[in-house]
């Protein structure tokens, strides 16, 4: 579905699974459109008020650059929960990746919930990647 605002034609997905309501996005990128970003998530987080018994997951290519990105209350699911933890892995990270553009490193890519549960995120770097982000994957536990 199509956010009200955008400026890219930016879209949404979302599957009901039970209980369960599952958002893949994808927001306005660019620092200049924080604004935007802020307004696509204020109407992902209208409509999970709407079924107040669901349980949410957003994630996707949120395109946060601005440390006071976040969707209110939800938790942010970090990747960095693993044992042992593994520092500077980032989604985005032209570093390793030669499709990223230079300079930028960034954890782009995230996974938010609206509750509380077990779960391992794993960003997959380790083969040649045909895109500018890195594959991430959660596995949780309902």
């Amino acid at each position: 579905m199509s956010y009200k605002i955008t400026s890219i034609n930016r879209e949404y997905l979302k599957q009901n699974i039970g209980i369960y309501s599952i958002i893949c996005t994808h927001l306005e990128s660019a620092p200049q459109n924080a604004n935007i970003r802020k307004l696509q998530l204020d109407e992902l987080v209208e409509m999970a008020k709407l079924e107040p018994s669901n349980k949410y997951i957003i994630f996707g290519d949120l395109n946060f650059t601005q440390t006071d990105e976040t969707i209110k209350d939800f938790n942010y699911l970090e990747h960095n929960n693993d044992i042992p933890y593994i520092p500077d892995i980032y989604t985005y990270d032209s570093l390793i990746n030669p499709n990223a553009i230079k300079p930028y490193r960034s954890n782009l890519d995230r996974f938010y919930s609206n509750f509380n549960t077990k779960y391992k995120i794993t960003i997959y770097t380790e083969f040649d990647n045909p895109s500018d982000h890195y594959p991430i994957i959660l596995d949780i536990t309902i």
